[in-house]
């Protein structure tokens, strides 16, 4: 049931991005609700196994959807996550404070490889835009992380400390 509910969550996530937050830019940056979602599960499950499924099967749907190259956002997600699940415990993952920072910062480490990565490729834009894009994009995702942990309850829940297969 746990992982029926994280595909909804994600696909809804996903769509939400394209759709609502697509007329909401700002800065030309969209919130990333996915990798937010799977950061949230990171932060406060206790069992490393659940949160690498999880964001790993979250990173597989953005894959389907988006058409890029198969895996790509698996593996940023689960790489994201692991990094959000090791620092947790340095920076307090179970409070909102401690969400926003974590969420915040390795939403824009993500956005600035992918951007990096993508630049790489196009040798046509700039760094300073990349930067920019990906610092406007982890504060945008970081601004909306209250909200998204009170909304993903449910699903944080069924990952979080009294887990069991």
């Amino acid at each position: 049931m746990r992982w029926i509910l994280l595909s909804v969550s994600a696909v809804v996530a996903l769509l939400l991005e394209v759709t609502l937050f697509d007329r909401m830019e700002v800065g030309g940056a969209r919130p990333d609700l996915a990798l937010a979602l799977a950061l949230l599960v990171a932060l406060t499950s206790r069992r490393l196994d659940l949160v690498c499924g999880a964001t790993w099967l979250t990173g597989l749907l953005v894959d389907f959807i988006s058409g890029t190259r198969f895996g790509t956002y698996s593996l940023q997600f689960l790489i994201a996550a692991m990094a959000a699940y090791g620092l947790k415990r340095i920076v307090s993952g179970d409070s909102i404070p401690g969400q926003v920072v974590l969420v915040g910062a390795i939403v824009l480490a993500v956005n600035l490889l992918d951007g990096l990565w993508v630049l790489r490729e196009t040798h046509g834009v700039g760094t300073g835009l990349v930067a920019w894009h990906a610092a406007a994009t982890a504060l945008y995702t970081a601004v909306l992380v209250p909200f998204l942990s009170w909304a993903g309850k449910p699903i944080f829940l069924k990952f979080g400390r009294e887990a069991e297969f």
